[in-house]
């Protein structure tokens, strides 16, 4: 009797420090990553399926597509929500 395990595998290697702010918990954990998706044989990596350019927060692990989601916008909206709240603070 022989058994076939086979199955897929996934990597995020990070590639920059902590810069950007998170849209799904809002922390400054989120991290320019690379995505490697690959097919395994018997728990080994072997052949490489998909490999992209993401944002990864390591908090909650959000992962966000480089070319659709800059974690910019978020710390922009985060930054007015702050100041707007500070104002509602003074009134």
């Amino acid at each position: 009797m022989f058994f076939l395990i086979a199955g897929t595998d996934t990597q995020i290697k990070h590639t920059s420090q902590p810069m950007y702010m998170c849209p799904r918990c809002n922390n400054f954990s989120v991290r320019s990553a690379i995505y490697k998706k690959k097919v395994s044989f018997f728990y080994v990596p072997l052949i490489p399926i998909k490999n992209k350019n993401v944002y990864h927060c390591q908090i909650c692990n959000w992962i966000g597509d480089v070319t659709v989601v800059p974690p910019q916008v978020a710390q922009q909206q985060f930054e007015q929500r702050d100041v707007s709240r500070q104002n509602y603070m003074k009134s």
